[in-house]
């Protein structure tokens, strides 16, 4: 007894106690160890597999094929579907330095990053300029009446001031409502069209490229062509004899083979103004059709560096008169239509015909194949 009760036995009892727990804990330091060399070589090993897959993508085989995706199921969730504008993207891509497309507010959002309208490397060479952000800029005033033609032409003068400031030697400008018309739809691939378009550009001096006008009618007749009665016709059933207005005239680009005109059913000539007194700045009697041929819509349409200087020189006048630092008498002012300003001051046009870019619903199409049959010495006859 005396024995069992000294210090040996208490060094028993001690050593019977601690050794389980030690042994416990050792045990599962080891495990944790094994865990955790386990997950990093697993870690590893998977992230070797998803570098490896990165560099070499699975082929899908034809029967894989066809199961259904998000991509196949809902073709505008993908960032591969086929853009809104599938020939214009390639103009865009091509053809000019930059684009700039005007928009206002939400109208905006399609054309951004991610809005789905444009292919990814089309939409590298793509400004969106917002029209509520111009408007905040210069306040031009004037009333309901006169503010919308003079914004949009305000936003106009603001993108080709953009292009001059980037250094771009030529802009494509677009708003935002256009679409493509038949006569684009017909390619199924405009790479051959866009590859002679920049050859003739290459080879060319110009100003101005219009891929859109409408030609339009006033009071139920074309405004580009004369109409005259000939004497054959009755009186109540008057023959009339159509003729082109001489400044409507829109003759042949030499660069543009007849062989090109016939393989794509496109015609490329040029209009041009009545410089019997270019003014020093700017036309500002834009309305006055006595120095140009009448035409609408700018909704898609091209200018070199070399045109960039009457839309600058209105640009200054505007923002001086928003200031205050001019009246609006001391300008005339009319030449805030953006759609006959272009027509009155590049003095060579081309157009691209028939127009493969129209506006809203109208009748682009007929107005532009009408105005080629009229006012072009050429007739396109599509393959």
């Amino acid at each position: 007894l005396k024995c069992m009760c000294g210090s040996r036995f208490l060094d028993f009892v001690t050593c019977q106690v601690q050794a389980p727990a030690v042994k416990y804990v050792m045990d599962f330091s080891q495990r944790l160890k094994q865990m955790f060399t386990f997950t990093v070589v697993a870690g590893s090993f998977i992230g070797i597999l998803a570098l490896v897959r990165l560099a070499w993508p699975p082929q899908i085989s034809a029967r894989d094929s066809q199961f259904e995706t998000v991509a196949t199921r809902f073709p505008s969730m993908s960032y591969q579907s086929e853009p809104h504008y599938p020939l214009m993207a390639e103009i865009v891509r091509h053809l000019f330095d930059g684009t700039i497309i005007i928009c206002y507010k939400e109208t905006c959002n399609k054309h951004r990053e991610g809005g789905r309208a444009w292919p990814p490397w089309a939409q590298k060479k793509i400004l969106v300029q917002d029209g509520a952000e111009v408007d905040a800029s210069i306040n031009l005033g004037r009333g309901d009446g006169n503010r919308h033609h003079m914004r949009v032409t305000l936003c106009h003068l603001v993108a080709v001031e953009k292009a001059a400031l980037a250094g771009w030697t030529s802009v494509l400008i677009l708003e935002e409502d256009m679409h493509e018309t038949g006569t684009a739809r017909r390619f199924s691939s405009g790479a051959g069209l866009v590859s002679k378009l920049g050859e003739l550009l290459s080879r060319t001096e110009w100003k101005g490229l219009k891929f859109s006008s409408t030609f339009g009618f006033r009071n139920g007749r074309n405004v580009h062509t004369r109409y005259l009665q000939s004497l054959q016709g009755s009186a109540e059933l008057p023959t009339e004899i159509r003729t082109c207005k001489d400044l409507c005239r829109c003759e042949h680009a030499p660069g543009w083979s007849r062989a090109a005109q016939d393989k794509y059913g496109i015609e490329i000539c040029h209009t041009s103004i009545n410089n019997s007194a270019p003014p020093p700045d700017y036309r500002r009697d834009v309305l006055n059709f006595e120095y140009h041929c009448e035409m609408r819509s700018s909704v898609a349409y091209a200018i070199h560096k070399s045109g960039y200087g009457p839309f600058l020189a209105l640009l200054k006048d505007a923002r001086l008169f928003a200031s205050g630092e001019i009246k609006w008498r001391d300008r005339n002012f009319q030449a805030f239509h953006i759609d006959q300003f272009t027509a009155a001051n590049i003095p060579t046009l081309f157009h691209v015909l028939p127009a493969i870019v129209g506006q809203g619903v109208g009748v682009v199409d007929d107005h532009s194949k009408e105005f080629l049959g009229n006012c072009s010495d050429f007739s396109v006859t599509p393959q």
